[in-house]
């Protein structure tokens, strides 16, 4: 396989893992607290942008606009050859691996943006569910995909 067909795949496949961290983001926001019931705040796309009264994350909003534009550069990397292909899935890459980071904060951003809002169960803290860590996960590993791809296309 040549070297052009391979930095299709690769962008083709950072694009991809990036979506998919973007439709995980259905997946409840928070774990289970201490005594083992569910978490009722909502998916994290609920989280991100407020419901309930509860104030939007704005650190959060940032992480997801890095994903969907991180998903926009990938398929750039996948339609230009060469240097311009490489720089796209660079810049995917980096934005993915921030947005991912930010990410797993989500519990301390949360409750940072909406103090004095949330009334915890006694006993209670709120921690990482399988959507916060799937995002931040998928955005990660894409991220590092996307570098290895813009690493790839400059190097050829």
């Amino acid at each position: 396989m040549n070297n052009r067909k391979l930095s299709v795949i690769i962008a083709l496949l950072v694009a991809v893992f990036a979506i998919v961290a973007i439709l995980v983001c259905f997946a409840p926001a928070f774990g289970a607290d201490v005594d083992g019931y569910g978490d009722t705040r909502g998916n994290v796309f609920n989280i991100i942008f407020g419901y309930q009264g509860k104030n939007a994350v704005p650190m959060l909003i940032v992480a997801f606009v890095f994903e969907c534009v991180a998903v926009l550069f990938a398929l750039f990397g996948a339609l230009f050859r060469g240097r311009l292909g490489g720089i796209n899935l660079g810049l995917a890459g980096l934005l993915l691996i921030a947005g991912g980071i930010i990410f797993l904060f989500a519990p301390q951003l949360y409750q940072s943006a909406n103090a004095g809002t949330i009334v915890l169960i006694p006993g209670q803290k709120i921690s990482n569910g399988s959507g916060i860590l799937l995002t931040g996960i998928f955005a990660i590993v894409s991220g590092v995909l996307g570098l290895y791809g813009g690493y790839r296309s400059f190097k050829a």
